[in-house]
């Protein structure tokens, strides 16, 4: 999903908030276009990855989401013990799909 795009579906919403709660790496793309002969052309791509790190808020609004449970009364290791069991549940759910693995830190 790319900026501006719709989200299609509840699982969707899920595992973008799963994705920030526990932190990313993204490519960022910067283009350099130069106007030559009335046409434009690029001169410069430049290419890094960021690292986004786990998102607290993202993590209480999953556990909210998954367990029905207030995220605000709990304790920030109590978020983490909730967190990797959700991760632990998504894998199980992702591995009998797709057979393959992730790794999240929390």
């Amino acid at each position: 999903m790319q900026g501006g795009s719709s989200i299609q579906s509840i699982d969707e919403i899920k595992n973008a908030i799963l994705r920030k709660a526990t932190g990313y790496e993204a490519e960022e793309v910067v283009e350099e276009y130069q106007m030559e002969d009335e046409v434009m052309t690029l001169t410069k791509r430049r290419v890094t990855k960021k690292h986004y790190p786990p998102d607290t808020q993202a993590a209480k609004l999953l556990i909210d989401i998954a367990e029905g449970v207030d995220a605000n009364a709990l304790t920030e290791e109590e978020i983490k013990e909730q967190i990797m069991r959700l991760i632990k549940e998504y894998e199980g759910e992702v591995n009998e799909e797709n057979k393959t693995e992730r790794t999240y830190s929390v």
